[in-house]
């Protein structure tokens, strides 16, 4: 997906902005802690005032950076066995 394609998207997928912002949101301040909700919602509300789509873009691509492809590839093979087992059930 690339910057431009944002503004091509119908208006059913409004969600996909603020989805890549809860994601950076949870990269940065992360599930430890005692207000970590408090400071992922702040952080959330600031980026989504704040920051541009090309912003949010370059900050997205970083985060996702981050994950090792071993777990990326982990995920991968989760993801197919779940969906194969999902269609043996739906036959």
């Amino acid at each position: 997906m690339r910057i431009g394609d944002i503004k091509e998207l119908p208006d059913d997928n409004t969600g996909t902005v603020p989805a890549m912002v809860k994601s950076i949101a949870w990269a940065v301040v992360g599930t430890r802690g005692l207000f970590c909700g408090v400071k992922r919602w702040f952080l959330y509300r600031r980026i989504m005032k704040r920051a541009t789509i090309e912003e949010i873009f370059d900050c997205y691509r970083r985060v996702i950076e981050m994950i090792p492809y071993a777990d990326i590839a982990t995920m991968k093979s989760v993801m197919e066995q779940l969906s194969v087992s999902i269609s043996k059930d739906n036959e």
